[in-house]
């Protein structure tokens, strides 16, 4: 997710856009009814959910309809429950589509223009995977699945040293470049890094092994 998107998301939140509700309430006589449908109040619920050219945007968007129909008094209650039902990509393709939303009406308010649905809906969808491609390993990503043989009797520290060793290599096959290892052996950890002061015959060959690691950043 954009960081930009990142701050209208904690804002929303928080309740501390400036609908003309929130205007209102720092400025006496200010026009609180919406000034796309009419309605009475602009409030946060309304500018991003109930209002007909917002609910149009969110309808294309695949929201699920019992979350666009339902009866929310509070923006945040609404968000809770979309998140409840959500995982993180489609969160963060919701809140891209949210800050679309919020840029219409914005569009509108100082422009006079009025953007069509599913054109913002299609904005946000390129912006939401245009993101994704230029940023693919933004939360990173496990290899897992994946298994081996080998005929011989080892020690636990050596089959540990071994498995180290295939991984790195699926990894240089794969041409990764920013790579974390994980291993629940402290053992190993310990001697991978201490390989410079380590003269045992494990180490020695743990050593030989950590010399492919200049392979990535």
């Amino acid at each position: 997710m954009l960081p930009k998107i990142k701050v209208f998301s904690w804002r929303v939140g928080h309740e501390i856009l400036h609908t003309y509700k929130k205007i209102s309430l720092c400025q006496q006589n200010f026009v609180v009814k919406c000034s796309r449908c009419e309605a009475k109040e602009e409030t946060f619920i309304h500018a991003l959910k109930d209002c007909p050219y917002a609910r149009a945007i969110l309808t294309f968007g695949g929201l699920d309809n019992r979350l666009i129909e339902g009866n929310y008094s509070w923006c945040i209650d609404w968000l809770e429950d979309i998140l409840r039902v959500m995982d993180l990509k489609a969160a963060a393709d919701f809140f891209t589509l949210l800050w679309n939303c919020w840029n219409s009406r914005n569009n509108f308010i100082f422009n006079g223009k009025e953007d069509d649905a599913h054109g913002v809906w299609e904005r946000a969808k390129n912006l939401s995977r245009d993101f994704r491609i230029h940023n693919p390993y933004e939360d990173g990503f496990a290899i897992g699945g994946s298994s081996g043989y080998k005929d011989c009797s080892l020690q636990a520290e050596w089959a540990e040293m071994v498995a180290f060793n295939e991984s790195v290599k699926v990894a240089i096959r794969l041409k990764m470049s920013n790579i974390l290892f994980e291993s629940d052996y402290a053992n190993l950890v310990n001697k991978i890094n201490n390989r410079g002061k380590d003269f045992t015959i494990l180490g020695s060959h743990i050593k030989v092994v950590c010399t492919q690691l200049d392979n990535f950043d």
